[in-house]
């Protein structure tokens, strides 16, 4: 499965030249690790963190929601088809 809002989060945050660590103070996370797990898909992004990550990275809200859709139809449609 592919992992959308974590690229398009590594992707800007690589861009806009800030680290892990920044980023997480940024979003009020403790450690670094929390934006590794959702960069990687191990974590998902909360909804109510979307606004400041996208004033964090240059992102916009529709951006950002739009890979989290994404994510999630991929979720649904790997879901249905162990369903049968």
């Amino acid at each position: 499965m592919k992992n959308n809002t974590g690229h398009l989060i590594k992707e800007a945050r690589l861009d806009e030249r800030i680290t892990q660590r920044i980023l997480a103070k940024r979003l009020g996370y403790d450690t670094p690790q929390a934006i590794s797990n959702i960069e990687r898909g191990a974590r998902k992004l909360e909804i109510h963190k979307i606004d400041l990550l996208k004033k964090s990275l240059g992102l916009t809200r529709k951006q950002v929601i739009a890979a989290m859709v994404l994510d999630y139809g991929e979720y649904l449609e790997r879901g249905c088809e162990a369903l049968g």
